[in-house]
């Protein structure tokens, strides 16, 4: 009944139940660091404050949050020694991420940056919450992702996995890429989303060297449905033939949510069909995918098509263009229009320094004519490279 009345009466944070709760029970390390702070927080007598803390951590030597307030007081007191002490005994007595993270945090104060990356690091290792605190703290001791990378990231998905989540958010891409590289080497396909996430950033910005990079070793890991991509021997072309469900991230076909069109795989393996209700809009986008290409080469686009219920002039047609600039490459592909299967071809050259093209299958009504109600239907698509 004495420790049920002493817990209640500490639980209150009025002084006076805090000095009697001491009185009934005077071996209480907590109660002990709750007459501390809330005697520090009154202004009342702060040495007596200090004296509680004092007690708390002789009464329970492993009551590391008492360690870590004294540390913290002696720190602020210019203490430095009984400081580092204090909080050094509670890493010793408590192994867990608070007072890892405390210690990292009190030697960047100090510009002890040695001793930082030690704390650091072993924070990182004990991790069982949100780090981004800890990340935020090491990109402010250095902008090099490589030294963050070495001296505080353990080789580990349950730490790897959110520093990188954190690099995207930050948009720190730069450093992106060897975190990429080890969760794709050590993960699973619970990291694949993340990686497909840093693939379309890249590639919105056109750099489709480590957006390939990653791509592919997705793709041979089996982390993605997907084979790897080889632009140097002509492989740039992905889900050509649609055996699988488009991705809708990286390398594979996007398919735009479009009010009036629908986009489905044909019911025959390699075949796609692109509905058309009549409700679309008068320019639209219907199917795109990324290329990664060589600089300064001719392609060419092979296809047979069909169209059913498409009467006159469809506005339909395959067109490539640059990356970022949206700068059509060539003049696309005829318009696509015919009530049998029939082959046809779009070429266009890449320029000297591109390596990234975006193919699209496009529908701008003809001028004149009514909004296109019906199917086209794409076989047997396939990109050459020709020199």
């Amino acid at each position: 009944m004495r420790l049920g009345l002493a817990d209640w009466l500490a639980r209150t944070n009025q002084l006076s139940n805090l000095e009697q709760a001491v009185v009934m029970v005077p071996g209480n390390a907590r109660f002990q660091a709750r007459l501390a702070a809330l005697e520090d927080q009154l202004g009342r007598n702060p040495g007596a404050a200090w004296r509680a803390l004092e007690t708390a951590v002789a009464l329970n030597p492993g009551y590391a949050a008492g360690w870590i307030e004294l540390g913290l007081r002696a720190e602020a007191r210019e203490d430095q020694a009984k400081a580092e002490a204090c909080l050094l005994e509670a890493a010793r007595v408590d192994r867990t991420f608070y007072p890892r993270w405390t210690l990292a945090n009190y030697y960047f104060r100090r510009r002890d940056f040695g001793k930082f990356w030690r704390w650091a690091r072993q924070a990182a290792e004990v991790t069982d919450g949100d780090a981004t605190p800890l990340f935020r703290l090491c990109w402010q001791v250095t902008p090099d992702p490589a030294t963050i990378l070495e001296r505080a990231v353990p080789a580990r998905v349950t730490i790897l996995g959110p520093y990188f989540r954190f690099l995207l958010a930050e948009g720190h891409l730069a450093g992106a890429e060897p975190v990429a590289q080890r969760l794709i080497e050590i993960g699973d396909q619970r990291q694949a989303g993340a990686v497909l996430d840093y693939c379309d950033r890249l590639l919105e910005r056109g750099q489709a060297g480590p957006a390939l990079r990653a791509w592919n070793g997705l793709a041979r890991r089996r982390l993605i449905e997907s084979e790897p991509l080889a632009p140097e021997q002509g492989v740039s072309l992905s889900n050509a033939a649609f055996l699988r469900d488009p991705l809708g991230q990286g390398f594979d076909w996007r398919i735009p949510l479009t009010e009036g069109v629908s986009v489905a795989r044909g019911e025959q393996p390699g075949m796609v069909r692109v509905a058309f209700a009549g409700k679309q809009p008068a320019d639209c986008e219907c199917l795109w995918q990324w290329l990664p290409v060589e600089p300064g080469r001719q392609y060419r686009l092979r296809f047979d098509h069909r169209t059913v219920h498409v009467a006159g002039s469809s506005g339909l047609r395959w067109r490539v263009e640059e990356a970022g600039s949206g700068t059509e490459l060539a003049p696309g592909s005829p318009e696509l229009g015919a009530e049998t299967w029939t082959p046809a071809e779009a070429g266009f050259e890449t320029q000297p320094g591109g390596r990234l093209v975006r193919l699209v299958l496009r529908y701008r009504r003809v001028q004149g004519t009514a909004r296109i109600e019906g199917a086209l239907w794409v076989r047997g698509l396939r990109l050459e490279m020709e020199r």
